[in-house]
């Protein structure tokens, strides 16, 4: 395994720069086209490279990652954009599983920026926070305030250790999160909770049931997910941005905050086996392809 990622780092090293190269990857359960080019300045050289993962359908992860040449004080990439779809993974016998397979797929798109992009000194990959997810209703679901609920963290913190990139802001962020902990019944009365926040009747009557027994807001949402769990997206939406953006951070909307996923927490993959390919054979399945922006990261499983 370790040859064949050595090997696969060489070639890609090894003078590509110039034009625009493409791969066919296996990591573990799936398999990945990566589609990575250089843009140059007026004097030819490399100030930056765009790297698109996708699979038989459709490019699902875009990252821009600058060079030394360009990036000056800020040493991040760009996470541009993650798109979950079933065919993000070239397997035709496995569709691409939201879940287990969004994870999977960021994981390998960020380390193969690490590991591949040449003459470049990133800490790390910013982007947006704007993840969602769907409910089985079809409404989408603003993840990054459902897991804050569920778990105290955004999926990316979970899953990627993402942090804040101003270090004055994740202070602030730690500290709003410590209202969590907090007991409910002692500093947020129900009704007023269930009034402030725009609970619908339906989901008023059932989660009052809850409540008092509570030891904190977090275990609150736990029990929520415990005791409904195919229940959990219904009973949480439409009120759930408003309490978390509205009291435990005092107004202030995350999806407007830059985060950074570090660089030196993503763990190394293993890929079993790759291939050189022409590049006009994917650029229609990937590149051209219509597709989804932003994050949309598949289907919301409260087990997850």
């Amino acid at each position: 395994m370790k040859k064949t990622i050595v090997a696969f780092k060489k070639h890609v090293r090894g003078g590509w720069q110039d034009r625009d190269k493409a791969y066919r990857v296996n990591v573990g359960a799936y398999s990945y086209y990566i589609r990575i080019f250089a843009e140059t300045n007026v004097n030819g050289d490399v100030i930056e490279y765009v790297m698109d993962i996708g699979g038989r359908k459709k490019g699902c992860v875009s990252l821009r990652i600058p060079t030394l040449i360009s990036m000056g004080d800020v040493k991040t990439a760009v996470l541009k954009k993650i798109s979950y779809d079933p065919g993000c993974s070239i397997n035709k016998d496995r569709d691409f599983v939201s879940g287990f397979g969004t994870k999977h797929m960021l994981k390998s798109a960020l380390y193969f920026a690490k590991e591949l992009c040449p003459n470049t000194d990133i800490i790390g990959f910013r982007f947006m926070d704007v993840s969602r997810k769907l409910c089985p209703d079809g409404a989408a679901v603003d993840l990054p305030y459902f897991m804050i609920a569920l778990y105290g963290k955004t999926y990316y913190e979970k899953y990627f250790y993402a942090h804040l990139q101003n270090q004055i802001e994740q202070q602030e962020y730690q500290k709003c999160i410590e209202k969590l902990r907090q007991t409910p019944q002692n500093v947020l009365d129900f009704a007023k909770l269930a009034e402030s926040s725009g609970m619908s009747k339906e989901q008023m009557e059932i989660l009052q049931q809850l409540y008092p027994s509570a030891k904190s807001f977090l275990d609150f949402f736990q029990s929520i997910r415990k005791t409904y769990p195919d229940r959990t997206c219904k009973l949480l939406q439409g009120w759930i941005r408003r309490f978390i953006v509205g009291w435990v951070f005092d107004g202030n909307d995350l999806t407007e905050r830059t985060w950074v996923i570090p660089i030196d927490k993503l763990v190394e993959i293993e890929m079993a086996e790759w291939e050189v390919i022409n590049v006009q054979d994917i650029d229609m399945r990937i590149v051209n392809q219509e597709q989804s922006g932003g994050q949309y990261l598949g289907m919301w499983d409260p087990m997850d």
